[in-house]
């Protein structure tokens, strides 16, 4: 039996946590015992597209990379997640998809929630569109997504796309009605067509702040409209290069932290050595934590997990370890459906990641 004094996100006070056997046994209110520790039943990540040098979009992918993949993100505290389908090839969606699919049914993959497809349907426009491939992306497809749908053997539970699309709202309606988590993402809606896709069933802005041109009009955007929408949920990249720090404290504020969730937008380059490496058929650099296109300074995904995110969140000064950790647990466990697996509570079974609190900076601790 291993005993911890901890703090909960969530929750007040310190507890004494008796772990034993993978299973929490019992947990107790420990007062007037200070601790720089935080217990919980890990992170919930929702947007992975690859990590450890695997790529999610793409043929050939076997149950071994793929169980090291998620092996990996347990190492790095997360024991839920959505892995995460980007444009391509309709015929390697489909392959990347029945990957994942006959992984998590061989049980290969054991901690995937759903598959998120951020593929094809999102904004052809420059700088809406992102890193994504320009000559893949269309309006939203049924019948293609149908393909898609029996590929993932039924798995696909989230899907990003440009809602001012031809026939957008319409597909909206659709995915929503089939109990599809809907977020918008890489678009430029203007607010009118936001709130008809929220009346549609959208409920979640893909890591917002990102995805959006680097110009753009300082009041009539598709960022301040979805911050003024409150009705949809938002996600947010952590890492301090996606977002400035100062921008993302006005989008916690503007959303609220009940409505906030931390995600990675980790890739396959995630934790590589700094230096060049070919990405979506271009040239990025690898550097100071991030992933660039090279010769300018947008991005292509992420490079830190979203603990390493947390921590440089943390140290920032801009958000608190519980609220950090409540966005990166709990907010995305309420999102998906799933907050009885994340919720600390005794009878819970492992694994635990702590957390330690270093000068307002959460590092992780131990996986147990």
């Amino acid at each position: 039996m291993s005993i911890f004094t901890v703090k909960i996100p969530g929750r007040d006070f310190c507890w004494e946590a008796r772990l034993e056997k993978g299973r929490l046994a019992e947990l107790t209110r420990a007062d007037h015992t200070p601790t720089d520790l935080w217990l919980t039943r890990g992170l919930v990540d929702i947007q992975v597209n690859g990590y450890a040098g695997v790529n999610l979009t793409g043929a050939g992918l076997e149950n071994d990379q793929l169980a090291h993949l998620e092996q990996e993100l347990l190492s790095q505290g997360v024991t839920r997640w959505c892995p995460t389908v980007t444009t391509q090839d309709p015929a390697v969606i489909r392959a990347g998809l029945a990957a994942i699919g006959k992984a998590v049914g061989d049980g290969a993959l054991k901690r995937v929630h759903c598959i998120h497809l951020e593929a094809n349907y999102l904004s052809p426009e420059e700088g809406y569109r992102g890193a994504h491939i320009q000559r893949y992306i269309k309006p939203p497809d049924p019948a293609e997504f149908d393909s898609f749908q029996e590929a993932s053997g039924g798995r696909i539970g989230y899907v990003t796309l440009a809602p001012e699309a031809g026939g957008a709202l319409e597909f909206i309606r659709r995915l929503a009605g089939r109990g599809i988590l809907v977020g918008l993402g890489h678009h430029n809606a203007s607010p009118e067509v936001i709130s008809a896709a929220v009346d549609a069933g959208a409920r979640l802005s893909t890591h917002l702040f990102n995805g959006c041109a680097s110009e753009i009009d300082r009041h009539r955007n598709p960022i301040l409209y979805q911050l003024a929408e409150d009705r949809l949920w938002a996600s947010f990249i952590p890492d301090g290069h996606h977002v400035p720090y100062q921008a993302l404290k006005v989008g916690l504020r503007a959303k609220g932290l009940e409505r906030s969730v931390f995600t990675s937008d980790l890739v396959s380059l995630g934790g590589s050595p700094e230096g060049e490496y070919t990405k979506h058929e271009k040239t990025v650099v690898v550097e100071d934590g991030a992933i660039w296109i090279k010769g300018t300074r947008l991005l292509s995904g992420a490079w830190s997990s979203l603990s390493q995110g947390l921590a440089r969140a943390t140290a920032s000064g801009i958000i608190s370890p519980a609220d950090a950790l409540r966005l990166s647990s709990l907010n995305p466990a309420r999102l998906l459906g799933i907050a009885d697996r994340i919720e600390v509570l005794p009878g819970s079974e492992g694994p635990f990641v702590l957390f330690r609190e270093d000068k307002g900076a959460l590092r992780l601790e131990k996986i147990i």
